[in-house]
């Protein structure tokens, strides 16, 4: 054989064994093509059962509907829905009217607060119009607030004048003896009463103006035959309610200058005006009331707390 022969036999010989090895290589790459597919596809078969399951959720739990919303009038208490069936919406009422409706429709049980809300027609924005201005009215919110003041000893009478309230000690007080204590600048009488003065007012009813006290001089709790919380201890502003001039305390029984029929009480030598030891003004004088009790509470059996109750 020639050369060229042999070299010829040598290449057939070896194209088998490159034939065998792409064979193997392009069989390797396709396993690994073919894994990948089956990873797609079983991706693929996850996802469309998950999708089937949530179709299935959404059929089996169909959505409810929706709540009904009630008017804010059926959301609001019975009281409420009570006062808003006495107003007319189609009538315009008057300030007294409206003020004397808020009244009779108020179910609290305590002085309420009144809002008044006005249309002014203005720009509040504007500078120029711009509306601010203060209200004194002739009475307070219904709250009692006290205050806690440290001063001096002359900025605390400056308190106390004001309405600061004041703390008294009665237990030092005798039988048929008074103390005058000093609340918003204006003398409290302290009466300690004797059983007998006591005894006494009953027979005086039909010789005093207000008896049972009729008239708005006293806080309810003072609205009986002694005019105070408790029977023996009588608190009293001691001012005349003539002139305001102060009566003087006369305990003793028929003066001469005073009458055979006096049991007891204040003399107001001003004009003349005479008071029974409640404070109960006497027919035909020129005082046309009661003395005035002031708001009082005990703290303790020996201690009254003027200007609070």
């Amino acid at each position: 054989m020639s050369e060229e022969q042999i070299k010829s036999t040598e290449e057939l010989n070896q194209t088998p064994v490159e034939t065998v090895e792409a064979e193997e290589k392009f069989a390797k790459s396709g396993k690994k093509s073919k894994k990948h597919l089956e990873e797609v596809k079983a991706e693929e078969e996850r996802k469309a059962r998950a999708e089937e399951h949530k179709q299935e959720a959404l059929e089996e739990k169909p959505k409810g509907a929706k709540p009904v919303t009630r008017p804010v009038l059926e959301r609001r208490g019975k009281k409420y829905q009570a006062a808003y069936k006495n107003i007319d919406k189609t009538k315009a009422y008057s300030l007294t009217d409206a003020i004397k409706l808020a009244v009779e429709t108020n179910p609290a049980k305590f002085d309420a607060t009144i809002e008044i809300h006005a249309r002014l027609g203005v720009d509040p924005r504007q500078a120029d119009q711009n509306i601010r201005t203060t209200i004194v009215l002739p009475n307070g919110n219904g709250k009692t607030v006290r205050v806690a003041v440290f001063a001096p000893e002359d900025e605390c009478k400056k308190a106390k004048a004001a309405g600061a309230a004041v703390e008294v000690d009665v237990s030092k007080i005798e039988a048929g003896q008074m103390l005058t204590a000093e609340w918003q600048g204006k003398p409290i009488w302290l009466v300690n009463r004797t059983d007998q003065q006591l005894k006494d007012l009953k027979s005086l009813d039909g010789a005093v103006t207000d008896p049972n006290s009729e008239v708005d001089q006293q806080p309810e709790y003072a609205k009986n035959e002694h005019r105070s919380i408790k029977p023996n201890l009588l608190v009293a502003i001691g001012i005349c309610t003539h002139l305001g001039c102060s009566p003087t305390y006369r305990p003793d029984i028929a003066p001469a200058d005073l009458g055979a029929d006096w049991k007891g009480g204040f003399f107001c030598p001003c004009h003349g005006s005479k008071f029974d030891i409640a404070g109960r003004v006497y027919k035909g004088v020129p005082a046309p009331t009661n003395l005035v009790v002031p708001p009082y509470k005990y703290l303790s059996d020996t201690t009254v707390l003027v200007g609070e109750d």
